[in-house]
């Protein structure tokens, strides 16, 4: 299969990473012909090059997931670290007064808001 892409391309093109990608994607009978090799092509996009986002990740992780807070749900910690992340820029008090609604109603409290 690789002489389809070394008879028609050059060797810039070769190089480029999208080139595969967009080769498949225009290409329908190679869709076809190579089911398995445009999933793995699609797949390896999605690796990323870098470990810098997910260190970002385990760094907000950390420092939401405090020792007090040891025994948080997973869903509860994923809410948490998505509200740090957001920022105050895009948290406005509008926001925040409809997240304390919800979070108020959802059962008994026994801190007032």
């Amino acid at each position: 299969m690789l002489w389809i892409f070394r008879r028609n391309a050059t060797q810039q093109q070769l190089d480029d990473q999208n080139y595969l990608l967009q080769t498949f994607l225009e290409s329908p009978a190679l869709c076809q012909d190579y089911p398995a090799m445009q999933y793995l092509i699609i797949v390896s996009h999605l690796v990323p090059t870098s470990t810098a986002v997910v260190e970002r990740v385990f760094s907000l992780m950390t420092s939401v997931c405090s020792p007090l807070r040891t025994s948080l749900k997973q869903e509860t910690l994923e809410n948490l670290m998505r509200i740090v992340n957001s920022g105050q820029d895009q948290l406005t008090d509008a926001k925040l007064d409809t997240a304390l609604a919800v979070f108020r109603n959802k059962k008994d409290r026994m801190v007032d808001f």
